[in-house]
């Protein structure tokens, strides 16, 4: 088809070149405000994902383990269990641990522990740990421990570096400086290189690039220098992310213990071992005798089984070790680029991330990050192509040719991680010839591992965006100036009534008059949880196909219960049962649509899944009471509601469903009129903002009889718990609450009452206190 300004109107296009320009600046202000980075970080996680890991058991070419320069060390469940001391150790647990690395040959040892205060467990135990330094650097080991950048800001100057006791720093331990680098979305993916302290020009090295120097015994006048758009240090580049003191990471896997059970897992990324194990020499007693095995002599040249010819060689042989704590009660772990590998969360060990990040630098396997002003280019090129091509076209050629050029863009740029620019494709025929999971892990991953130092990010999000904005922002245009029917859209969510209500309405003409009348009524409110994130990973015609999909199969249900669908409000719900036809079973009906919508929700929640990759969870709020019910508004325009303090509360429970994570919320009133129907479970004495009485509320679990045996079980826990927790027993409700969440784990309102117990442990409540929780918002 040729290009002519005959195939079109000249205004149209004009109009559409502005649209494409606003366009790009809407864009580009998004890309420099960093609304726009999570995405693109997003995108970085899926590379690591899809190329898989470089060692271990899942990888593609997996790089002998022993050829990886690094071993780790960990203070794992198996130590925790193990050792005969409990936390923190006597020094002189780290001393040996020193010493026996030291006799099996290791060439650096890296603790990722601080050890700036004294021994509390021993008065000689730093003086132990120092001689254990003294030892190995006799032997050629150098001994490198963890210190810390410290701001504070009322002092001067505001930071310093936290060193390490004087003990440890005169026996010759070295430092380098350890630090969380997170992302905006908490995920690390980035390394410390080094840190600068006010007043002082010196720069504090990195723990990754102090154990690289005395690995590679690089000299003290080797300095870190600026080269390219990195670092040089002693002949290693290092790049720098965005021109910042933070390298990123070309992580070589998931975390080495995580994984599935033996004999296919764990990943075994690096080679990892025990504490406990490297302490088992044949000084040293473990807990459990039949575990003590004397591990470590196997290692030890000048040991009793080399002395029998029995020795074997040293996993830690002239290997960086990273000694460091792996346990969860430590919470030193860090969620990365594998953290959902195979769809497994699983995070990993601040010490481990060390481990990557020394051996992305002494391999040289660096990520190469193109600049902003490669992305500008590409942004203005495919916003410009997206043009083209819809105004060439037409909205549905065009979209198909955008949609295909989009693909390809995503294609080359995210395979230039990897170096395969056909991996779409690739994975895309391997998805359709594999029937299950096993088959994923046994077949061979069809993209192969890059080279080193080869692997590229390319902008994907912000490009791609100026190609899709472009494309919807003309599409939206010509929509308005060739379609005039957009009110189709307005009246789309229009009231709904069951057809008894209808023909009540349709006897009663009276009752649209404007002026309230008093009515027991009861009101129900729903909303769907995190919807703004919803509609922000779906497209404005995917989102009304998503609301549909919801509020249809909601409405019928509130309606075969004789419900008023009072109003919609986005994707929240307003119901009234009661009126404008007074009905005496109105607060059961309200709940057993409720429990009606949420088993539905069961079913439409997958299916929305399934096709549109977003859930809808919903939470939902009901209240009886005597409300004023009649038409609102004006003469000219009005419509028939619902109003009264009843109604408030209603939506109040709705929104306060967060507090406890709980789906139906019930007021007192509701449960006294319809208890003989319902099975309910107390859920607090509630003070809903504005108010300053508390009132009964309760968790709606299932209609009368229909409560399952488990949610029975949990329920009676669950009232205990809070009876003792009324009656200020705070250490008998954490009992029944945690007895609730052993039956159904992550039961939200156990949760929170456990935390609330935690808290009041610490911080009891007022001597007033009877049990309320006021609440501070909507």
């Amino acid at each position: 088809m040729k290009f002519t300004l005959q195939n079109f109107e000249l205004k149209k296009v004009l109009i559409g070149l502005i649209i494409t320009v606003v366009g790009l600046f809407i864009v580009l202000a998004l890309r420099l405000s960093g609304i726009l980075e999570p995405a693109e970080l997003s995108v970085v996680d899926f590379r690591f994902l899809t190329r898989g890991p470089l060692s271990g058991i899942m990888a593609v070419e997996p790089i002998p383990k022993d050829s990886l320069d690094v071993v780790l060390v960990s203070l794992d469940d198996e130590s925790w269990r193990l050792i005969p001391y409990s936390w923190p150790y006597p020094r002189d647990v780290w001393a040996r641990v020193v010493r026996n690395l030291t006799r099996a040959g290791a060439a650096v040892i890296v603790f990722d522990i601080e050890f700036d205060s004294e021994d509390r467990r021993s008065a000689i135990g730093d003086s132990i740990f120092g001689e254990s330094i003294r030892y190995a650097k006799s032997q050629g080991v150098d001994v490198v421990l963890a210190v810390k950048y410290i701001q504070e800001k009322t002092r001067i100057p505001p930071d310093y570096i936290n060193y390490p006791i004087q003990v440890l720093r005169d026996a010759g331990a070295e430092t380098g400086l350890i630090g969380e680098i997170k992302d905006r979305d908490g995920v690390t993916r980035r390394a410390l290189i080094f840190s600068m302290v006010t007043n002082d020009s010196a720069l504090h090295l990195s723990l990754p690039l102090k154990a690289i120097k005395y690995y590679l015994d690089i000299s003290d006048d080797e300095k870190l220098l600026p080269f390219g758009q990195g670092f040089d240090y002693g002949g290693l580049y290092i790049p720098s992310y965005q021109r910042s003191n933070t390298f990123i990471v070309n992580f070589y896997g998931p975390p080495s213990n995580a994984g599935p059970d033996p004999p296919l897992g764990p990943w075994r990324t690096f080679n990892r071992y025990p504490v406990s194990g490297v302490l088992d020499d044949e000084e040293f007693d473990l807990k459990d005798p039949l575990e003590d095995i004397d591990w470590m002599e196997l290692f030890f040249e000048d040991g009793f089984m080399a002395s029998i010819g029995m020795v074997q060689e040293s996993p830690f042989k002239d290997k960086i070790v990273i000694i460091g704590v792996a346990v969860e009660t430590q919470l030193d772990l860090k969620e990365t680029p594998f953290y959902n590998y195979l769809g497994v969360p699983q995070l990993m060990p601040g010490m481990e991330t060390h481990a990557h990040a020394i051996q992305t630098i002494l391999d040289q396997n660096n990520i190469e990050e193109l600049g902003f002003t490669f992305e500008l280019i590409w942004l203005v090129l495919l916003s410009l192509i997206s043009f083209g091509f819809l105004m060439w076209l037409g909205p549905v050629f065009g979209g198909v040719v955008l949609f295909l050029i989009g693909v390809a863009y995503a294609d080359i740029s995210i395979g230039m991680f990897f170096g395969d620019s056909l991996w779409i494709f690739k994975k895309l025929i391997d998805l359709l010839l594999t029937d299950n999971f096993l088959d994923i892990l046994n077949n061979p991953q069809l993209i192969g591992i890059p080279a080193f130092g080869t692997s590229v990010l390319v902008p994907v999000v912000t490009p791609l965006l100026g190609l899709l904005i472009t494309y919807g922002g003309n599409i939206l245009y010509q929509f308005v100036i060739e379609r005039r029917e957009k009110k189709k859209i307005n009246n789309m969510f229009s009231t709904y009534v069951s057809p008894k209500v209808l023909e009540h309405l349709q006897d009663n003409p009276d009752a649209f008059g404007l002026s309230g009348t008093k009515m027991s009524a009861t009101v129900f409110f729903s909303d769907v949880a995190n919807f703004t994130s919803i509609s922000e990973n779906l497209s404005a015609e995917n989102l009304a196909v998503v609301l549909n999909r919801y509020l249809s199969p909601m409405t019928e249900i509130l309606m075969s219960y004789d419900g008023y669908v009072d109003k919609y409000e986005g994707d929240a719900i307003m119901c009234d049962f009661g009126v404008p036809m007074p009905d005496p079973d109105h607060a059961w009906k309200a709940c057993y649509s409720a429990i009606d919508q949420q088993k539905r929700l069961e079913i439409l929640r997958e299916e929305i899944k399934e096709e549109f990759d977003v859930e809808i969870f919903v939470r939902m709020g009901i209240n009886s009471g005597d409300v004023s019910a009649g038409n609102m508004g004006s003469a000219q325009r009005f419509q028939y509601t619902v109003m009264g303090d009843a109604v408030n509360q209603a939506s109040r429970f709705e929104g306060a469903n967060k507090q406890y994570n709980s789906k139906i919320m019930i007021g007192e009133a509701t449960y006294q009129m319809a208890k003989e129907k319902l099975e309910v479970r107390p859920l607090d004495k509630l003070v809903v903002k504005g108010k300053a009485i508390p009132i009964d509320v309760y968790e709606l679990l299932a209609k009368k009889g229909e409560l399952s045996p488990e949610m029975s079980k949990m329920r009676k826990f669950f009232e205990e718990g809070i009876n003792h927790y009324w009656e200020r027993k705070w250490d008998l409700a954490l009992s029944k609450f945690q007895n609730a969440t052993e039956i159904i784990s992550g039961d939200g309102p156990s949760l929170t009452y456990i935390k609330r117990c935690e808290l009041f442990k610490q911080t009891p409540p007022p001597d007033d206190w009877q049990g309320e929780f006021v609440m501070t918002t909507k």
